[in-house]
């Protein structure tokens, strides 16, 4: 069995409670059995998918490596998903200008990340996907 895990968003514009604004619902899912592994739903923030991608991550059994993450052209998702998957450092210093004050995040070496980015024509059907 392949371990691949689909980020994207199920559903838009969700009723909440308090009325303010429009709610989705992001979720976790193994492409091959359908089974959702993580869900939240909220806006589609980098907060909202870094509670899914924390949520995930604490179902994953860690004896075996990470599987393959797969998502739509969305920033938040992959900005999360090297947050919760990267390692914070903070860069060198060269001497000149000011040094660096805010660490950075780069993926971990066993880290494995898909975009799937839909690629329209001018009529706006889909023409390709590009990966």
């Amino acid at each position: 069995m392949r371990r691949v895990l689909d980020v994207h968003q199920v559903e838009k514009g969700v009723s909440d409670d308090e009325g303010s604004g429009e709610r989705y619902v992001s979720v976790v899912q193994n492409p091959e059995t359908k089974l959702w592994v993580s869900k939240h739903i909220g806006g589609r923030e980098k907060e909202d998918w870094l509670a899914t991608l924390y949520d995930m991550d604490s179902r994953l059994d860690r004896s075996y490596p990470l599987p393959l993450i797969v998502s739509d052209n969305w920033d938040s998702i992959k900005d999360a998903v090297e947050e919760v998957y990267g390692v914070e450092y903070l860069p060198a210093h060269d001497g000149r200008g000011r040094p660096y004050s805010k660490s950075r995040f780069a993926p971990r070496p066993d880290l494995k990340y898909a975009q799937i980015v839909k690629v329209k024509d001018a009529k706006a059907t889909s023409k390709r996907w590009r990966q």
